[in-house]
């Protein structure tokens, strides 16, 4: 900086009462020494860095100013924001109540109405509310060369009817279709006159005298009649197909009656003779020789026996054995109560409602529970 700057720093900072130490160091020139013990980073400040550091030795104190001088990254900080304060600082100008009455009483002799959220804009100081739709001063330069087309041609644009808008594009009245119009009249009023008494046919029975009904059967077009005639037709072996039939059916029965013939005698059948083996050593006889007796390698002996068929008749669990009665206890109940089988068990259906009995008719288990119809027999 030149000297006649640093003179004036010099200057302002002389009103501070010990400050003069740091306006004599500002108001040195570069290549003199620095005075005391100030940082000779001083001269590379700038004005705005120098002011910022007065402000705050005459406002706050000179051991703060005294420190902002050291050259350090945190001192360059507050600098920063010191000076970018004083660049934004805008003045503040008081006014009193008095002084805001005579400006309302000016605005309204003047005839500006009160809006709302003055004081609020960034132009004009004051917010629009207004809600009305905007109107164009001027129009765009397409809509203005449209404009001068028509007006060139003498035609002019003409407004569209709201009662019509509705209506398609299609029936506008056209010379063409009122042609079409005055025809269809002209054919109807003919036919009135020709059979007075008679309903005018729609168009889709119309469509139907003329052309008879086609359907297609196989990738062929067919009439309906032709269908009809088709489909009563028969085959000229149509007997052999009930002869197959009759066939198969005697088959089915004469197997399901040769089932029943061998269901029956089994039924019927209560012992049957069979081959046992008995040995004297372990003193059994059984239908198979034990892993014992074979390991061992007793001298048994196979014989004829019958063997007969039992059920429990508590749980009618079904045994067989080689003697008169079955010996052991039933393993599934625990009793001896054994009674003569067939060979197979009864085959038994569905029971019917009269199959259950019910003397006291539908009881419940519990207070409300469901219970189903029962057969009291009456």
């Amino acid at each position: 900086k030149s000297v006649q700057e640093k003179a004036k720093d010099a200057r302002l900072l002389a009103s501070l009462g010990s400050g003069d130490r740091i306006a004599r160091t500002l108001s040195q020139p570069a290549r003199s020494p620095s005075i005391g013990s100030l940082p000779p980073t001083i001269k590379f400040l700038s004005s705005e860095e120098k002011s910022a550091i007065r402000k705050v030795a005459s406002q706050e104190s000179e051991e703060m100013a005294n420190r902002l001088l050291v050259p350090s990254l945190a001192n360059r900080s507050i600098l920063a924001g010191l000076v970018k304060d004083q660049k934004t600082a805008k003045p503040v100008t008081e006014k009193s109540a008095k002084d805001l009455l005579n400006e309302h009483t000016r605005a309204l002799s003047r005839g500006a109405a009160p809006k709302l959220g003055r004081g609020m804009g960034s132009q004009s100081g004051m917010i629009s509310i207004d809600l009305s739709p905007s109107v164009k001063s001027s129009y765009s330069a397409s809509h203005s060369r449209a404009l001068s087309i028509l007006q060139n041609k003498n035609k002019k644009l003409e407004a569209e009817d709201p009662n019509n808008s509705h209506r398609k594009k299609g029936t506008a009245s056209t010379p063409d279709r009122i042609q079409k119009v005055m025809k269809r009249v002209e054919r109807s009023s003919t036919e009135d006159e020709g059979s007075p008494n008679q309903k005018p046919a729609s168009k889709k029975q119309k469509l139907e005298d003329q052309s008879p009904k086609t359907v297609r059967v196989f990738g062929r077009e067919m009439t309906q009649e032709e269908l009809d005639k088709l489909r009563s037709t028969k085959s000229k072996n149509q007997h052999l197909v009930a002869e197959a039939e009759l066939e198969a059916t005697d088959r089915y029965f004469d197997a399901m009656e040769k089932k029943d013939e061998m269901e029956s005698k089994m039924l019927s059948t209560f012992e049957m003779k069979t081959k046992a083996v008995t040995c004297h050593v372990c003193n059994y006889t059984a239908f198979k020789a034990s892993e014992i007796c074979k390991r061992e390698q007793h001298r048994y002996k196979v014989i004829d026996a019958v063997k007969r068929f039992y059920h429990c008749k508590n749980c009618k669990k079904r045994v067989t054995c080689l003697t008169k009665i079955p010996k052991e206890a039933c393993s599934q109940c625990g009793e001896a109560n054994w009674v003569r089988a067939g060979m197979i068990a009864e085959r038994k259906g569905p029971k019917l409602l009269a199959d259950q009995l019910s003397v006291r008719g539908n009881e419940e288990k519990y207070l409300g529970g469901n219970v189903a119809n029962s057969n009291i027999h009456i």
